[in-house]
């Protein structure tokens, strides 16, 4: 409730405060309008990924900032190197720093507890969580662009026949926290990123098996044996 009332009142702040740059840049034109469009859109994506920990949507949204204005503060460099620059700090930091994020972030969204034997999330440009805790989980997919996601399931049973978990990965992390005595099989297709393992498996093979698919590009997915 803190986090939400905190957004809520930041979101206010700079839509008031990009009115009046608006009104005083129509009169003294600082900016053209496509540069205050820029400043709009991109700013307050930056600062909530500052403060909440969010990589994804701080060096891509940055890297665009400084190609747009890169007339006014002189900076004598192409576009592409600095967008270039702007992806490959996204995928460095978020991979480094994938199990520290902060869970929650301004605009996005905490998922709770899942029962469904089949189910889904989706996430651009930030962060959240999810929970299951399924007594017969079959299938699961996570589709996440420019952001970050835990996923924990920990909590939850596995059909008898086992599951899937489907990744699709795009400049980000995901970290999926599973029961030691699950078998994980990994078929993943990796391109410019990484997949690890974090804890002690115990199973055996008569456990229930979970099978993570999918694809990564430009990220990290880590898997965490818990409890």
């Amino acid at each position: 409730m803190i986090k939400s009332t905190a957004s809520k009142i930041m979101w206010g702040l700079f839509l008031v405060g990009a009115a009046v740059l608006i009104i005083v840049n129509a009169y003294f034109e600082f900016f053209v309008f496509w540069q205050m469009l820029a400043l709009v859109a991109l700013v307050p994506t930056v600062i909530a990924s500052i403060v909440y920990r969010n990589f994804g949507g701080i060096f891509l949204p940055i890297a665009l900032l400084l190609i747009v204005f890169s007339d006014p503060l002189g900076i004598p460099i192409s576009p592409l190197p600095i967008l270039a620059a702007g992806v490959l700090l996204t995928i460095a930091v978020s991979i480094i720093f994938s199990g520290s994020r902060k869970k929650a972030a301004i605009g996005n969204f905490d998922i709770g507890g899942v029962r469904n034997e089949e189910t889904s999330c989706n996430v651009n440009f930030g962060g959240t969580t999810k929970h299951f805790t399924s007594d017969n989980f079959t299938y699961g997919s996570v589709d996440c662009n420019f952001g970050g996601v835990d996923v924990y399931m920990n909590e939850a049973t596995l059909s008898p026949s086992g599951g899937t978990l489907h990744l699709s990965l795009n400049f980000g992390s995901i970290d999926i926290y599973v029961p030691r005595d699950w078998n994980v099989v990994q078929n993943i297709a990796v391109s410019a990123g990484a997949v690890g393992e974090d804890g002690k498996c115990t199973a055996t093979p008569d456990s229930p098996t979970l099978t993570i698919a999918g694809s990564i590009s430009f990220g990290g997915v880590d898997i965490h044996y818990a409890y």
